[in-house]
Protein backbone atom coordinates (compact mmCIF):
# COMPACT_ATOMS: atom_id res chain seq x y z
CA UNK A 1 0.00 0.00 0.00
CA UNK A 2 1.40 3.45 -0.86
CA UNK A 3 0.65 7.36 0.39
CA UNK A 4 1.98 9.85 -1.04
CA UNK A 5 1.71 13.62 0.79
CA UNK A 6 2.60 16.99 -0.43
CA UNK A 7 3.29 19.39 2.69
CA UNK A 8 3.36 23.20 3.40
CA UNK A 9 4.77 23.25 7.23
CA UNK A 10 5.80 26.85 8.92
CA UNK A 11 6.94 27.16 12.81
CA UNK A 12 4.31 29.09 14.76
CA UNK A 13 5.66 32.61 15.87
CA UNK A 14 3.03 34.99 17.15
CA UNK A 15 1.70 34.58 13.48
CA UNK A 16 -0.75 31.39 14.18
CA UNK A 17 -3.55 33.08 12.95
CA UNK A 18 -2.58 34.73 9.81
CA UNK A 19 -0.76 31.62 8.93
CA UNK A 20 -4.31 29.38 9.34
CA UNK A 21 -6.14 32.41 7.44
CA UNK A 22 -3.86 32.61 4.63
CA UNK A 23 -3.49 28.85 4.14
CA UNK A 24 -7.44 28.20 4.57
CA UNK A 25 -8.77 30.86 2.21
CA UNK A 26 -5.88 30.22 -0.54
CA UNK A 27 -5.49 27.02 -0.81
CA UNK A 28 -9.05 25.36 -1.02
CA UNK A 29 -8.48 21.42 -1.39
CA UNK A 30 -5.80 20.63 1.11
CA UNK A 31 -5.58 19.93 4.68
CA UNK A 32 -4.87 22.36 7.42
CA UNK A 33 -3.63 21.50 10.21
CA UNK A 34 -2.13 22.81 13.79
CA UNK A 35 0.51 20.44 15.65
CA UNK A 36 1.94 20.72 18.69
CA UNK A 37 4.91 18.18 18.92
CA UNK A 38 8.10 18.00 18.08
CA UNK A 39 7.41 21.80 17.51
CA UNK A 40 4.54 24.30 17.51
CA UNK A 41 3.35 24.68 13.43
CA UNK A 42 1.26 24.25 11.10
CA UNK A 43 0.91 21.76 8.29
CA UNK A 44 -1.22 22.30 5.33
CA UNK A 45 -1.01 18.69 3.09
CA UNK A 46 -2.39 17.55 -0.05
CA UNK A 47 -2.22 13.43 0.25
CA UNK A 48 -4.25 9.79 -0.80
CA UNK A 49 -7.74 11.14 -0.01
CA UNK A 50 -7.61 13.73 -2.83
CA UNK A 51 -7.64 10.87 -5.35
CA UNK A 52 -11.34 9.49 -3.91
CA UNK A 53 -12.91 12.76 -5.24
CA UNK A 54 -13.66 12.63 -9.07
CA UNK A 55 -12.09 15.78 -10.94
CA UNK A 56 -15.59 16.70 -12.07
CA UNK A 57 -16.65 17.68 -8.69
CA UNK A 58 -14.21 20.16 -8.35
CA UNK A 59 -16.67 23.29 -9.81
CA UNK A 60 -14.40 25.92 -9.41
CA UNK A 61 -11.81 24.53 -10.93
CA UNK A 62 -11.23 23.27 -14.83
CA UNK A 63 -9.68 19.93 -14.78
CA UNK A 64 -9.39 17.62 -18.37
CA UNK A 65 -8.47 14.46 -16.14
CA UNK A 66 -7.98 12.90 -12.97
CA UNK A 67 -4.27 13.08 -13.83
CA UNK A 68 -4.94 16.84 -14.56
CA UNK A 69 -6.23 17.43 -11.22
CA UNK A 70 -4.09 15.77 -8.95
CA UNK A 71 -1.12 17.82 -11.02
CA UNK A 72 -2.38 20.89 -10.61
CA UNK A 73 -3.51 20.89 -6.80
CA UNK A 74 -0.07 19.18 -5.68
CA UNK A 75 1.84 21.90 -7.97
CA UNK A 76 0.00 24.57 -6.36
CA UNK A 77 0.65 23.49 -2.70
CA UNK A 78 4.26 23.95 -4.01
CA UNK A 79 4.23 26.99 -5.61
CA UNK A 80 1.86 28.50 -2.59
CA UNK A 81 4.85 27.94 -0.41
CA UNK A 82 6.82 30.47 -2.31
CA UNK A 83 3.90 33.20 -2.33
CA UNK A 84 3.67 33.00 1.08
CA UNK A 85 7.08 33.36 2.49
CA UNK A 86 6.23 36.71 0.63
CA UNK A 87 3.47 37.72 3.11
CA UNK A 88 5.40 36.11 6.27
CA UNK A 89 8.58 37.50 5.86
CA UNK A 90 10.65 36.48 8.64
CA UNK A 91 9.32 32.86 8.83
CA UNK A 92 11.21 29.73 7.28
CA UNK A 93 8.17 27.74 5.52
CA UNK A 94 9.29 24.43 4.26
CA UNK A 95 7.78 22.30 1.21
CA UNK A 96 8.09 18.36 2.38
CA UNK A 97 6.92 15.72 -0.36
CA UNK A 98 6.48 12.38 1.32
CA UNK A 99 6.14 8.84 -0.93
CA UNK A 100 5.77 5.64 1.39
CA UNK A 101 5.03 2.08 -0.38
CA UNK A 102 5.18 -1.17 1.15
CA UNK A 103 6.69 -0.30 4.59
CA UNK A 104 10.11 2.04 2.63
CA UNK A 105 9.45 6.01 2.58
CA UNK A 106 11.80 8.72 0.98
CA UNK A 107 11.12 12.49 1.11
CA UNK A 108 12.44 15.41 -0.73
CA UNK A 109 11.03 19.05 -0.52
CA UNK A 110 13.04 22.68 -0.07
CA UNK A 111 12.88 25.74 2.56
CA UNK A 112 12.14 29.29 1.11
CA UNK A 113 11.91 32.41 2.76
CA UNK A 114 10.97 35.91 1.67
CA UNK A 115 10.32 34.46 -1.95
CA UNK A 116 13.92 32.43 -2.25
CA UNK A 117 14.90 29.30 -1.63
CA UNK A 118 17.07 28.95 0.97
CA UNK A 119 17.95 25.12 1.22
CA UNK A 120 16.72 22.12 -1.27
CA UNK A 121 17.13 18.29 -0.57
CA UNK A 122 16.93 16.22 -3.35
CA UNK A 123 15.79 13.22 -1.16
CA UNK A 124 16.32 10.58 0.46
CA UNK A 125 14.90 8.33 3.90
CA UNK A 126 15.75 11.00 6.39
CA UNK A 127 15.43 14.43 4.14
CA UNK A 128 12.47 15.32 5.96
CA UNK A 129 14.65 15.36 9.23
CA UNK A 130 17.17 17.80 7.57
CA UNK A 131 14.28 20.22 6.02
CA UNK A 132 12.76 20.44 9.18
CA UNK A 133 15.34 21.61 11.28
CA UNK A 134 15.94 24.15 8.89
CA UNK A 135 12.54 25.78 10.20
CA UNK A 136 13.30 24.55 13.80
CA UNK A 137 16.42 23.93 15.31
CA UNK A 138 15.89 22.03 17.86
CA UNK A 139 13.51 19.03 16.32
CA UNK A 140 14.35 15.47 16.14
CA UNK A 141 13.22 12.58 15.38
CA UNK A 142 11.78 10.87 12.29
CA UNK A 143 8.77 10.00 12.93
CA UNK A 144 6.76 12.66 12.84
CA UNK A 145 2.93 12.58 13.10
CA UNK A 146 1.62 15.29 10.19
CA UNK A 147 3.24 12.40 7.83
CA UNK A 148 1.03 9.75 9.19
CA UNK A 149 -2.50 8.50 7.95
CA UNK A 150 -4.28 9.13 11.53
CA UNK A 151 -3.56 12.89 11.79
CA UNK A 152 -5.42 13.33 9.04
CA UNK A 153 -8.32 10.81 10.36
CA UNK A 154 -9.74 13.34 13.24
CA UNK A 155 -13.32 13.16 11.83
CA UNK A 156 -12.51 9.07 12.17
CA UNK A 157 -12.31 10.00 15.80
CA UNK A 158 -8.37 9.67 16.21
CA UNK A 159 -7.14 11.74 18.93
CA UNK A 160 -3.51 11.27 18.82
CA UNK A 161 -0.63 8.93 18.34
CA UNK A 162 1.93 6.66 19.82
CA UNK A 163 5.34 6.31 19.16
CA UNK A 164 8.70 4.57 20.54
CA UNK A 165 11.70 1.90 20.46
CA UNK A 166 12.12 -0.99 21.94
CA UNK A 167 15.62 -2.98 21.86
CA UNK A 168 17.83 -6.02 22.72
CA UNK A 169 14.04 -8.03 22.31
CA UNK A 170 11.94 -10.24 19.73
CA UNK A 171 8.91 -9.71 18.72
CA UNK A 172 6.99 -13.12 19.79
CA UNK A 173 8.09 -12.65 23.79
CA UNK A 174 5.98 -9.18 23.11
CA UNK A 175 3.06 -11.00 21.67
CA UNK A 176 3.12 -13.65 24.38
CA UNK A 177 2.62 -11.16 26.92
CA UNK A 178 0.03 -9.05 25.60
CA UNK A 179 -1.82 -12.00 24.47
CA UNK A 180 -1.58 -14.04 27.64
CA UNK A 181 -2.94 -10.57 29.32
CA UNK A 182 -5.23 -9.54 27.05
CA UNK A 183 -5.95 -12.78 24.73
CA UNK A 184 -9.03 -13.92 26.09
CA UNK A 185 -10.60 -9.89 26.71
CA UNK A 186 -13.63 -9.40 24.48
CA UNK A 187 -12.48 -6.23 24.73
CA UNK A 188 -8.65 -6.75 22.33
CA UNK A 189 -8.13 -7.88 19.35
CA UNK A 190 -4.46 -8.91 18.88
CA UNK A 191 -2.93 -10.16 15.24
CA UNK A 192 0.60 -10.86 14.62
CA UNK A 193 2.53 -11.68 11.89
CA UNK A 194 6.51 -12.55 11.39
CA UNK A 195 7.35 -9.16 11.40
CA UNK A 196 4.55 -6.97 13.19
CA UNK A 197 2.01 -7.54 16.03
CA UNK A 198 -1.25 -5.42 16.00
CA UNK A 199 -2.91 -5.25 19.90
CA UNK A 200 -6.32 -2.82 19.57
CA UNK A 201 -8.44 -2.14 22.43
CA UNK A 202 -11.28 -1.25 20.32
CA UNK A 203 -12.59 2.54 20.22
CA UNK A 204 -10.22 3.05 22.70
CA UNK A 205 -6.29 2.88 21.59
CA UNK A 206 -4.10 0.81 19.29
CA UNK A 207 -0.56 -0.63 19.25
CA UNK A 208 1.44 -1.69 16.24
CA UNK A 209 4.99 -3.01 16.80
CA UNK A 210 7.44 -3.58 14.08
CA UNK A 211 10.54 -5.54 13.90
CA UNK A 212 13.23 -3.53 12.09
CA UNK A 213 16.33 -5.72 12.65
CA UNK A 214 17.10 -8.71 15.82
CA UNK A 215 17.96 -5.66 18.01
CA UNK A 216 15.07 -2.89 17.71
CA UNK A 217 11.67 -3.43 17.32
CA UNK A 218 10.05 -0.23 16.60
CA UNK A 219 6.32 0.92 18.23
CA UNK A 220 3.38 2.81 16.65
CA UNK A 221 -0.24 3.51 17.95
CA UNK A 222 -3.21 5.40 17.73
CA UNK A 223 -5.31 7.15 20.24
CA UNK A 224 -8.86 6.85 20.04
CA UNK A 225 -10.53 7.97 23.62
CA UNK A 226 -8.62 11.00 24.83
CA UNK A 227 -10.48 10.56 28.95
CA UNK A 228 -8.31 10.63 31.94
CA UNK A 229 -9.48 7.37 32.57
CA UNK A 230 -8.27 5.61 29.22
CA UNK A 231 -4.41 7.62 28.62
CA UNK A 232 -3.96 5.50 32.55
CA UNK A 233 -5.08 2.42 30.95
CA UNK A 234 -3.04 2.68 27.99
CA UNK A 235 0.34 3.53 29.83
CA UNK A 236 -0.50 1.12 32.39
CA UNK A 237 -0.48 -1.68 29.18
CA UNK A 238 2.72 -0.25 27.55
CA UNK A 239 4.33 -0.47 30.98
CA UNK A 240 3.17 -4.07 32.31
CA UNK A 241 3.74 -6.07 29.43
CA UNK A 242 7.33 -4.20 29.03
CA UNK A 243 8.48 -4.57 32.32
CA UNK A 244 12.28 -5.43 32.82
CA UNK A 245 12.70 -3.94 29.03
CA UNK A 246 14.49 -1.40 27.40
CA UNK A 247 12.03 0.78 25.86
CA UNK A 248 10.68 4.33 25.38
CA UNK A 249 7.20 5.13 24.15
CA UNK A 250 5.86 8.72 23.87
CA UNK A 251 1.93 9.20 23.63
CA UNK A 252 0.66 12.78 22.07
CA UNK A 253 -2.73 13.79 22.05
CA UNK A 254 -3.01 15.76 18.52
CA UNK A 255 -4.45 18.73 19.97
CA UNK A 256 -1.52 19.84 22.62
CA UNK A 257 -3.65 19.00 25.66
CA UNK A 258 -1.64 16.18 26.82
CA UNK A 259 1.83 14.67 26.45
CA UNK A 260 3.71 11.69 28.16
CA UNK A 261 7.02 9.86 27.49
CA UNK A 262 7.47 6.77 29.61
CA UNK A 263 10.46 4.13 29.66
CA UNK A 264 13.41 3.09 31.25
CA UNK A 265 16.29 4.13 28.13
CA UNK A 266 18.67 6.77 29.03
CA UNK A 267 18.31 10.04 27.84
CA UNK A 268 21.08 10.10 24.96
CA UNK A 269 20.54 6.52 23.37
CA UNK A 270 17.06 7.07 23.47
CA UNK A 271 17.61 10.07 21.03
CA UNK A 272 20.08 8.22 19.09
CA UNK A 273 17.31 5.50 18.28
CA UNK A 274 14.69 7.73 17.61
CA UNK A 275 16.91 9.61 15.04
CA UNK A 276 17.28 6.22 12.82
CA UNK A 277 14.90 5.96 10.16
CA UNK A 278 12.28 2.47 10.25
CA UNK A 279 11.25 3.08 6.85
CA UNK A 280 14.82 2.77 5.09
CA UNK A 281 13.39 -0.76 3.16
CA UNK A 282 10.69 -2.57 2.22
CA UNK A 283 9.01 -5.54 4.13
CA UNK A 284 9.72 -7.73 1.86
CA UNK A 285 13.06 -6.61 1.88
CA UNK A 286 14.23 -7.39 5.06
CA UNK A 287 15.04 -10.93 6.76
CA UNK A 288 12.20 -11.59 8.86
CA UNK A 289 13.75 -14.43 10.29
CA UNK A 290 13.38 -15.67 13.91
CA UNK A 291 16.45 -17.65 14.55
CA UNK A 292 16.27 -18.99 17.99
CA UNK A 293 18.31 -16.91 20.59
CA UNK A 294 19.80 -17.51 23.71
CA UNK A 295 17.16 -17.37 26.84
CA UNK A 296 16.67 -13.62 27.15
CA UNK A 297 15.55 -14.79 31.19
CA UNK A 298 19.72 -15.12 31.36
CA UNK A 299 20.15 -11.66 29.86
CA UNK A 300 20.71 -10.01 33.13
CA UNK A 301 23.16 -7.33 34.51
CA UNK A 302 23.56 -3.78 33.49
CA UNK A 303 25.52 -1.69 30.76
CA UNK A 304 26.79 1.67 30.96
CA UNK A 305 26.03 4.82 28.57
CA UNK A 306 28.74 7.11 27.49
CA UNK A 307 28.20 9.83 30.01
CA UNK A 308 29.07 6.70 32.91
CA UNK A 309 25.22 6.32 33.35
CA UNK A 310 24.13 2.86 34.44
CA UNK A 311 20.59 1.86 33.21
CA UNK A 312 18.81 -1.60 34.02
CA UNK A 313 18.58 -4.39 31.29
CA UNK A 314 16.96 -7.03 33.74
CA UNK A 315 14.86 -8.98 31.34
CA UNK A 316 14.49 -11.76 33.66
CA UNK A 317 12.34 -8.91 35.63
CA UNK A 318 9.68 -9.49 32.64
CA UNK A 319 10.04 -13.66 32.54
CA UNK A 320 9.02 -13.15 35.99
CA UNK A 321 6.10 -11.57 35.51
CA UNK A 322 5.09 -13.22 32.95
CA UNK A 323 5.54 -16.48 33.92
CA UNK A 324 3.57 -15.62 37.43
CA UNK A 325 0.25 -14.70 35.49
CA UNK A 326 -2.19 -17.54 35.47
Amino acid sequence: MSYITYNLIAKVENNRDALIEALTKNLRYQYVHEFFTPFHGVVCQTNDNLREVPFTQFKQEQFNNEADKIYKVENQLRDYSIELSKSFTDAEIAFIHVDCFGGKCSSNGFVVKNGQKIYENDGGHSAHMDILKKISADYSGWHFHPFTRNFYSRKAGVKGGIVGDIVNFTLPAIWMSFDMEFGKNPSYHIAVTKNELVVEKMNFFEFYFMKIDDQWLKVLGTIFDDSAENLADMENAISENLLGLEYQVQFDLFDGSFQKKIGTLPLEFGFEVSQQSYRYKAFNERPFQFHPTENNSQQTGSKQDENGEKFSNNKKGFFNRLFRRK
